[in-house]
């Protein structure tokens, strides 16, 4: 059996200031992702949960061990369609994914997974039961733009992850819209994943960020403003 891959992920809450300076010397120290570009690329999420909504409140909960499932699209193209499960265990993560075509994202959102049946991949095979069995389905959009640094030693990737945005219209997937902006404009989420060990250069950059890292979960956060009804929502 292939073991397992899992990343150590740490996440913080920064403010513009903050990420101008990392920014500036993360230029000088690391490559900047093939598909970041200098603003960085468009990343939209559309994020399931079961009938018990077990991601939401498990995560609330602090269990250790948990995931999620969700579709993942950039820059608004059907080209590259993303199913991908995450599992968490305790601050190491697992991501795993399985391609989609439009027509099978399509029948999906019409309730119809046969198109799964069969395939050979442990994430679809996965979804397919969860949605038969647990009532899986889509409950919110997550928008952001990814700005990524990588660094071969470790295998650090840093993001900067701007302009997080949520929409209960999950029938526009690839719609140039715009969601409920969910953090302020001077503020932004930065994420450090590696593999074992942390490369002593990026411990002293993060020594600069005056914080800890965050239990922070883009889908709760976007998705309690959904259940608190926060902007009229229903």
């Amino acid at each position: 059996m292939m073991k397992m891959k899992l990343r150590n992920e740490l996440k913080y809450h920064i403010a513009y200031f903050d990420y101008v300076k990392l920014r500036n010397i993360l230029k000088a120290t690391m490559m900047m992702d093939d598909h970041s570009g200098e603003e960085g690329y468009f990343i939209r999420s559309l994020y399931f949960d079961d009938i018990w909504d077990s991601a939401l409140y498990e995560k609330n909960a602090g269990v250790l061990n948990r995931k999620k499932f969700r579709i993942r699209i950039y820059n608004y193209s059907d080209q590259v369609i993303k199913l991908e499960r995450k599992r968490k265990y305790n601050q190491n993560t697992n991501k795993e994914d399985f391609s989609l075509t439009r027509v099978m994202f399509d029948d999906i959102m019409r309730g119809d997974v046969g198109a799964l049946i069969g395939v050979k991949d442990n994430v679809a095979n996965e979804f397919f039961a969860e949605y038969k069995s647990k009532w899986l389905r889509p409950k919110v959009l997550v928008d952001y733009t990814r700005e990524a640094y990588i660094m071969k030693a470790g295998n650090v990737r840093i993001t900067f992850d701007k302009k997080l945005s949520a929409s209960s219209n999950i029938g526009e997937m690839f719609a140039d819209t715009v969601g409920r902006p969910m953090m302020p404009d001077n503020q932004l989420i930065l994420e450090v994943k590696y593999d074992d060990f942390l490369p002593e250069i990026i411990k002293q950059l993060l020594s600069n960020v005056d914080k800890k890292p965050l239990s922070i979960s883009k889908y709760v956060m976007c998705r309690e403003a959904l259940i608190n009804n926060d902007w009229g929502l229903k």
